[in-house]
């Protein structure tokens, strides 16, 4: 998945909830946070 996010221009999610959610932090079971956070998240 990882390297997924690496190579797209940007990640795309259900909702603008989850995506606030996958950058909140590893807190909230998101390991992968600062990654998507570089490459820019969108919920629709």
């Amino acid at each position: 998945m990882k390297a997924g996010i690496l190579e797209s221009d940007r990640v795309f999610t259900v909702s603008p909830h989850y995506a606030e959610e996958l950058v909140s932090g590893e807190d909230r079971g998101v390991e992968l946070d600062n990654i998507i956070r570089s490459t820019g998240i969108t919920g629709m």
